[in-house]
């Protein structure tokens, strides 16, 4: 457009305007002037179908492509240049940029858009914020009138922002990973998706693995945990990758620690805890042993390999125990940790609670006291006479009522009102001054509660006691009040090589052999509140002995809005802890005792859970513990054989033994005889004719207290004669046997007795008849005569002709019912009638036997020459046996012969 002169006759000035503008003289008295223009359109033969090629939205260091149509309206061929503005020659092509276009026909030209991030700043000039426009021509030949175009487009960077380029991840050991936080920002008008590839494995981004979209202008945080697995120092990029594949490289570093020693666990999630309830985990740390590789140098000089020392500390203020906290472990070894979580109500807030409950008691009382006191003082203010003048006045007014006119009564009206404000008001004034009366009272006691309110803090009240009713009462409206939350926190374990040489002194450690674990514990609000036992879910029996048993009870509270049904789960049938009576259901407000019994029927200790469920949600773990200890008692003598010897019939014969109670806890104990109980058994023993038992025990039964002895007698009372009396004592202690003894005595008619013989076991021939009298020919009774029977074996020897001894005791019994207290013995020669009467000797052949001993009497048998070939050789002879009577046993001699 041409630019147009306009002439002003007023000031002879001239103005020169911009194209397509019309300026006008500031000055206020020029008139406005009226410009008219007229002009005729010509059709140029060549034409663009799109003035304006709008590209839309485009990123940087992309290509776009769109077409020019270009016309040519005229009949001859003309040939077209596509002009652009030089700044735009880096971003912007049209190809080709000459063509020939033919008459009545079109052209095409292929635009191709790349903006480069430098294009802000080359075409500054052409842009209107973040919108180009691009102003273009197509000069003609032989045409002065170009055709003019535009192309628009909304230019966006790609670019994402990141908070660091470079990250330190710091030293991280082997078990742990550390988390660092990147931000990334999209500076771009479009949501662009990215991703982290190509990830090494110390490292991961999360959340969703790295991937995700970014809206425009938006900034997000992701999480990048790094995780060493070898102790060495890591370098590495990560690459974050975007849909218009572009690449951001994000520098990182890191050490990795081998700590001394390895936790199993690092996280550790609790179950729901109930208040005042134990939850336990365990854990374990070991020492493991370090092989050359691990002495990296991140980690400077590498403890020594041996024992190493921790200690596990806990924040102030954290319910958790941890056992065993400090210790030692060897190499290659390993330690189990128990961690102890026990929520309970901060003690400060309980008694806060319970300071306020009595402090409002305390505020309830002296209000009670005060209108209690203003009671009495109103009785007092109204004495007898003022009453009795009150109805009095009361009675003239209604007689003058009566005989006067209306005049008159209102007079009396005024002497009863008057009557009435005297006497105090006690029921003979109006309704308006009762009402009144009662708004005053209302009054005065607004102001007294006004009054007690804002002396509250002037109250003064005792603290309550703990376990006091005012402070279950502020532990219950706590709880009902609670609002279920999870705690988590960490726990720091220390590790040095170094042991402390006393209890008093610091070992050094160092960060990168510091452990840490996490500990997430979810609380919540219990239905069920325990009474005894100190509020606490831990019942501990304590120690007792194997085969006794200790009952304890146990009081809950249904805390609850509602009725509850208790329920338990089951406990272990086998195991020595038994619910002794039955659950039921518990209204509001109302209690349950539970009787827990503990019998363990073998030592060691014993841990075990049930859990207290009702039909609603929740329950609350009862940890019931108990140690049994096995009872340690100690036999004195320490054999497993009582013989009482020989004893004389009618006699009775006492031995003892101890028991001792060596361990801490005291013990039952009951003694049994086998012979009293064994009716099978009874007949393969020998038994007194009068039933009386042989033996006995006093005493069968009782307790023997802690480091405390027992005696106890073993009475031996026979009352025939027999050498095979016995029986069998099981000590039981606590319903279990632990000691047997075998019971063995033997009893004589007379003081004079032989042992050593080969006699058969009366046992094997005793019948109903044992006892009764032999009788002899004439039938007169005679003294039977006792068979000792003594056998020789020549096969037993070193070779033929060799003697062969035997030996018989001959013992004498200390008696207190028989005066004479020795005795006298001869073996008669064998008759020379019997041709083996010099094939066996004896040595000696005669002696005297001493009270409460024995004589040994050798016997020697001399094998013959000429000895029958597997013959016998028999003899016999006779004992005489001189005590309190004398009795004659019949020796029967019989020898095998070698060959």
């Amino acid at each position: 457009m041409r630019c147009a002169r306009i002439v002003s006759s007023c000031v002879n000035q001239v103005y020169e305007t911009k194209p397509g503008c019309l300026q006008r003289n500031s000055y206020p008295p020029v008139p406005s002037i009226t410009v008219k223009a007229r002009g005729e359109g010509l059709d140029l033969p060549i034409f663009v179908s799109q003035e304006t090629i709008d590209l839309r939205i485009c990123t940087t260091n992309r290509l776009y492509q769109d077409s020019v149509q270009v016309t040519n309206r005229g009949n001859t061929a003309l040939r077209v240049s596509f002009v652009l503005p030089p700044e735009l020659t880096p971003h912007l092509e049209i190809s080709p940029p000459h063509s020939l276009i033919q008459g009545a026909s079109s052209f095409s030209a292929q635009l191709k858009f790349l903006p480069l991030p430098g294009i802000f700043a080359d075409c500054d000039k052409y842009f209107e914020g973040d919108c180009l426009k691009i102003p273009a021509e197509i000069r003609v030949v032989d045409q002065v009138l170009p055709v003019p175009y535009s192309i628009c487009a909304r230019v966006a960077t790609s670019d994402l922002v990141f908070s660091s380029s470079d990250i330190d991840f710091g030293t991280c050991t082997l078990h742990e990973s550390v988390v660092a936080t990147l931000s990334i920002t999209n500076t771009s008008i479009l949501p662009q998706e990215f991703g982290f590839v190509h990830l090494p494995d110390c490292v991961d981004v999360q959340p969703n693995d790295g991937f995700g979209t970014i809206l425009p202008q938006e900034t997000i945080s992701l999480d990048l945990m790094f995780s060493a697995n070898k102790p060495r120092d890591y370098s590495f990029e990560l690459t974050c990758l975007t849909h218009l594949n572009r690449s951001f490289k994000i520098s990182c570093k890191g050490r990795g620690a081998l700590p001394s020693l390895k936790l199993s666990e690092n996280v550790v999630n609790f179950s729901a805890t109930p208040l005042n309830s134990l939850t336990t985990a365990r854990i374990s740390i070991t020492n493991t042993r370090l092989g050359r590789l691990s002495s990296a140098v991140i980690r400077g000089a590498v403890l020594p390999q041996g024992p190493k020392v921790f200690e596990f500390s806990v924040h102030d203020g954290v319910p958790m125990e941890i056992s065993p906290r400090v210790g030692t472990i060897d190499l290659d070894e390993s330690v189990s940790i128990e961690l102890s979580y026990t929520p309970s109500l901060p003690v400060t807030a309980i008694r806060e609670e319970a300071l306020r409950l009595a402090t409002e008691a305390a505020r309830i009382g002296a209000r009670e006291e005060a209108l209690a006191a203003q009671q009495r003082d109103q009785e007092s203010a109204s004495t007898p006479e003022q009453k009795k003048g009150s109805r009095a006045a009361s009675r003239g007014e209604s007689q003058k009522k009566k005989r006067k006119g209306k005049g008159e009564a209102s007079s009396s009206g005024r002497e009863i009102e008057a009557s009435g404000r005297k006497s105090g008001g006690d029921g003979g004034g109006t309704d308006r001054e009762r009402s009144s009366q009662i708004q005053q009272g209302k009054t005065e006691g607004a102001r007294s509660d006004k009054d007690d309110c804002s002396g509250e803090e002037g109250v003064k009240v005792d603290a309550p006691e703990e376990g006091s009713e005012t402070w279950r009462q502020a532990v219950a409206n706590l709880l009902n009040g609670f609002q279920n939350w999870t705690h988590q926190f960490s726990v720091s374990c220390f590790i040095s090589s170094a042991a402390p040489t006393s209890e008093l002194d610091t070992v050094p450690y160092r960060p990168e052999d510091t452990l840490y674990v996490e500990v997430r514990v979810p609380v919540v609000k219990p239905s069920l509140l325990i009474l005894s036992n100190d509020g606490n879910s831990t019942l501990d029996f304590g120690s007792v002995a194997t085969g006794d048993y200790l009952t304890k009870h146990l009081t809950v509270k249904n805390i609850s809005d509602s009725s509850i049904q208790l329920m338990s789960s089951p406990l272990d049938p086998g195991g020595p802890f038994d619910l002794r009576n039955a659950l039921r259901s518990v209204p509001p407000s109302s209690t349950h005792t539970l009787s827990l019994k503990f019998s363990p029927s073998h030592g060691g200790q014993f841990y075990e859970v049930m859990r207290l469920s009702h039909s609603g949600s929740g329950g609350t773990d009862l940890r019931l513990i108990g140690e049994a200890v096995e009872p340690r008692v100690v036999l004195e003598p320490d054999s497993d054989r009582m013989d009482f010897g020989h004893t004389y019939t009618g006699d009775t014969s006492v031995r003892k033994f101890q028991l001792k109670n060596a361990c801490s806890l005291g013990v039952r104990y009951n003694i049994e005889l086998l012979g009293r109980n064994d009716v099978k058994g009874a007949k393969f023993r020998a038994a007194n004719y009068s039933g009386k038992p042989v033996f006995d025990c006093v005493p069968f039964q009782g307790r023997i207290e802690p480091e405390s002895v027992a005696e106890f007698q073993v009475i031996f009372s026979p009352d025939h004669q027999s050498a095979h009396y016995s029986d069998t004592l099981t000590i039981n202690i606590n319903d279990s046997p632990t000691h047997t003894l075998t019971l063995a005595g033997q009893a004589c008619s007379s003081i004079l007795y032989i042992t050593g013989s080969d006699n058969q076991t009366e046992a094997e021939f005793h019948s109903m008849a044992a006892g009764m009298p032999s009788l002899g020919p004439d039938g007169e009774p005679v003294e039977p005569v006792e068979p000792v029977l003594v056998l020789f074996d020549e096969r037993a020897g070193e070779g033929g002709g060799d003697v062969v001894k035997r030996e018989l005791e001959i013992g004498c019994i200390k008696s207190a019912t028989v005066k004479k207290n020795t005795g006298d013995f001869t073996i008669e020669a064998i008759p020379p009638s019997n041709p083996h009467s010099k094939t066996f000797t004896f040595d000696p052949t005669k002696g005297t036997v001493e009270a409460s001993s024995t004589k040994t009497v050798a016997i020697s048998f001399h094998p013959p020459q000429s000895a029958v070939k597997d013959g016998i050789i028999q003899a016999n002879t006779n004992i005489i046996l001189k005590g309190d009577v004398t009795r004659t046993c019949k020796l029967l001699l019989r020898a095998i012969t070698a060959d």
